[in-house]
């Protein structure tokens, strides 16, 4: 029996997202999985679908292009989950890589705790020369959190969802939150406060550049402000 896992990437005006794809194709998969990748284009415009289509017809798997418009992130996450067809359902950004045991990784974790949806670890990569408190801090490092033992919420950058689960499969993301940010922090409360049991992954890591307008300390006061709110 084959197992399918789809993986849906948002994107916007970013051509790393043939990176995030050649990752996915160095997979290491367990006997009997397959994935499926939904690519949701977040344009007003259709601006990437050739290229899309093209890369998806290099890759070892299927490629789907959705064109979801327009600059809220939420229609995009939206536009992926109405496309899967999978039990199983991971998110990766249009600008990071996967480890190849990624999915063998949240797949393995899944069976062992029963839990309907595992994030996984997020470790930013540093260009040759920046400053070594953010090395040593691991700045743009992101790792779910437990409050008193409980994973109670996440991100999307890396994690997978049983969608077998009713509760799992029928929950959206907030449009009003599309713009704004925290639209992940919001849907993986909600799905905790129904009762899905959320938990990590850790060897379900990917990988993410840190661009240099990012490798400053106003830029982290920002980002921990946006979370905050």
């Amino acid at each position: 029996m084959t197992t399918t896992v789809d993986i849906g990437i948002c994107t916007f005006r970013r051509d790393s997202l043939m990176d995030t794809l050649d990752s996915l194709a160095q997979r290491n998969l367990p006997d009997g999985v397959t994935i499926r990748v939904i690519g949701a284009d977040n344009d007003e415009t259709p601006v990437l679908k050739s290229k899309v289509d093209a890369k998806g017809a290099a890759c070892p798997f299927p490629v789907t292009y959705v064109h979801a418009p327009a600059r809220n992130i939420s229609i995009a996450r939206n536009a992926c989950l109405d496309a899967a067809d999978a039990r199983w359902f991971a998110f990766i950004d249009d600008d990071e890589t996967a480890v190849p045991d990624w999915i063998a990784a949240f797949l393995a974790r899944a069976a062992e705790t029963g839990a309907g949806v595992l994030f996984g670890p997020v470790e930013g990569i540093y260009p040759d020369g920046a400053p070594a408190w953010l090395r040593e801090n691991g700045a743009h490092d992101t790792y779910p959190t437990r409050y008193k033992g409980v994973v109670e919420t996440g991100y999307t950058s890396s994690v997978i969802m049983d969608r077998s689960d009713p509760r799992v499969r029928d929950l959206r993301f907030r449009l009003e939150l599309g713009q704004t940010g925290g639209e992940d922090v919001d849907f993986f409360f909600r799905l905790h406060s129904k009762g899905v049991t959320l938990d990590v992954a850790d060897g379900a890591v990917v990988r993410e550049p840190v661009p240099p307008a990012r490798m400053k300390m106003s830029w982290l006061l920002r980002r921990r402000y946006m979370t905050g709110q």
